[in-house]
């Protein structure tokens, strides 16, 4: 079984899945996690062509792993969904993490961006939940999003 997105060449779900309790033995914690969403990319997709999203999934992936301070443990979760686990954490560094991508992204390549985030403070059991919990909050910020866009 492969562990490398072919495209980004980021590890993948399935390494998560596969590291995660080694990660937690080694790691102190809290862990931060960031699931990072590409706003629009099937409409990118139809309008422009898949080699145009390819592209956009490229440079997501570059700028991601530029700005979290440990790039190995950066994940392409599928499709237009990032997922960064951050060592030693809290809120704050999340949130100034997640404003550093999302105004990389923004002043170099005008992407949109949906942010969630959780903190992960037990076990590999429980990082499922710290991922679901971010991924909603993801879902939270990609309406807002939305709405703001809106008024």
């Amino acid at each position: 079984m492969s562990y490398h997105d072919q495209l980004t060449n980021l590890y993948n779900r399935h390494y998560l899945e596969k590291i995660t309790k080694s990660i937690i033995q080694k790691e102190n914690l809290p862990l931060g996690l960031i699931v990072i969403d590409i706003d629009s990319l099937k409409d990118i997709n139809d309008k422009y062509g898949h080699g145009k999203g390819d592209e956009i999934l490229i440079n997501a992936a570059t700028i991601i792993k530029r700005n979290i301070p440990r790039v190995d443990y950066v994940f392409r979760m599928g499709g237009d969904e990032f997922v960064a686990l951050v060592p030693c954490t809290d809120e704050q560094e999340l949130t100034a993490i997640k404003a550093d991508i999302d105004r990389s992204c923004n002043g170099d390549y005008h992407l949109s961006l949906s942010f969630g985030s959780s903190i992960l403070r037990s076990g590999a059991t429980e990082l499922f939940k710290a991922l679901k919990t971010a991924d909603d909050n993801m879902y939270s910020d990609k309406q807002n999003r939305r709405a703001s866009a809106y008024k």
